[in-house]
């Protein structure tokens, strides 16, 4: 890999200087870590499909939630909305948790320090939600399944991303001068 040519000072125009740029070959784990982020992609939409069937389990549960509050009590159609709104984020922000993976797992590809950090955010998201899940309850158990199933991947990828032998993929490339 070459950089762009880049004029030498005091040189007559045209004569132009190219320095190569050497790139480590990528290490087997960064291909794996690329593997399991397309994995966590197809378990963020396995999550979508899971939450789209799951709006009868949401509604059952605000509405033993709402039995049991004092105060206003909601309405049938009240709980049949916010069971709807519910089931639509849910389904938003796998949709776009499956689209961070495949941007992520670009970026960790091609050695993006910044890819890295967002990964482990992502992993840090992925905890909360499987804690969530965990503690509230009304989740489906294949709902609880795939949650699990994306932590053990996030927690994975992050362990592979943040490995010595991936490090000097994300180390920026050396210039040879000579």
């Amino acid at each position: 890999m070459t950089s762009p040519p880049a004029p030498t000072p005091g040189a007559p125009a045209g004569s132009e200087v190219t320095i190569p740029i050497r790139r480590q070959v990528t290490p087997p784990s960064v291909h794996q870590t690329v593997r399991l982020m397309y994995a966590g992609a197809v378990l963020s939409v396995l999550a979508a499909l899971v939450e789209l069937h799951a709006r009868g389990d949401i509604r059952a549960s605000l509405e033993r939630h709402n039995a049991h509050t004092g105060g206003r009590r909601l309405g049938a159609h009240d709980i049949s909305d916010a069971a709807g709104f519910t089931v639509s984020f849910m389904v938003c922000a796998a949709i776009l948790s499956a689209i961070l993976w495949l941007a992520l797992a670009w970026g960790i590809r091609h050695g993006s320090r910044r890819a890295r950090l967002f990964g482990t955010v992502l992993a840090v998201l992925c905890v909360l939600k499987v804690y969530g899940t965990l503690t509230q309850g009304g989740t489906p158990v294949l709902g609880v399944l795939v949650d699990l199933a994306q932590l053990a991947v996030a927690v994975a990828v992050t362990v592979l991303m943040w490995s010595r032998r991936s490090a000097a993929h994300f180390e920026p490339p050396a210039r040879d001068l000579g």
